[in-house]
């Protein structure tokens, strides 16, 4: 049974979702699907409609660059979010990619958004996103930006950012670096040293936090 992506017409039975931030993490991500919480971080997700786990997943590299900006007060103690630029920079962000429904992607969306919209108001133009690289899908919020990666066993890559790059530079909280290291860890291999590497000098990191910090953090 094929489902329907809301927007412009597109159809697509299976998407995947590209994560590059805390939801490199499983068993993260999986809060957004199945709903409750995860260690270091005291918001509880509703989870989807459809709790069905991903089909699959796979790490990847993106065109785009990782940075960390704005603040929460409700995540992770308190930190910046991380956010891909729309533009190709380098370093490339590591990401780890979810096989999912649309709904559920739409749904990881209002979730990531502080249920800040309904499901059925993401627009879900995934042909206007591979034409375009990206494109607006939410009126609001944080993640406002369709962001099309590519495709993989027939199914589009889509992941979403902010709506314009950030510049507002915040640095993220100890608990949201140590679920992405976490995350580094499972889907690319990253041990502490490499995931230092990979973080130290991103925007929001630099400035804030010290390689040594960073080392001591991570190892906790």
């Amino acid at each position: 049974m094929r489902s329907e992506a809301r927007g412009d017409g597109d159809v697509s039975e299976l998407v995947w979702y590209v994560s590059y931030g805390s939801n490199l993490n499983r068993a993260r991500f999986i809060a957004y699907i199945e709903g409750g919480s995860i260690a270091g971080n005291d918001v509880v997700h509703e989870g989807c409609a459809d709790p069905t786990p991903p089909v699959d997943d796979v790490p990847l590299e993106l065109r785009q660059s990782l940075y960390f900006a704005g603040w929460s007060d409700r995540a992770w103690g308190g930190t910046a979010a991380g956010f891909i630029t729309l533009d190709a920079q380098v370093p490339p962000a590591l990401a780890r990619a979810y096989l999912i429904t649309p709904l559920q992607f739409q749904e990881v969306v209002r979730q990531e958004n502080a249920n800040m919209a309904r499901a059925d108001d993401v627009r879900l133009n995934i042909e206007g996103a591979r034409r375009h690289g990206h494109v607006r899908m939410l009126s609001q919020g944080y993640y406002s930006e369709l962001v099309y990666c590519g495709q993989r066993d027939g199914y589009p890559m889509l992941s979403f950012t902010a709506s314009e790059n950030r510049t507002d530079f915040r640095p993220p909280s100890p608990a949201y670096l140590r679920m992405i290291r976490s995350g580094l860890l499972e889907s690319h291999g990253l041990n502490t040293d490499d995931a230092v590497e990979y973080l130290k000098d991103r925007p929001g990191v630099v400035g804030n936090w010290t390689v040594r910090q960073l080392v001591e953090m991570l190892n906790m």
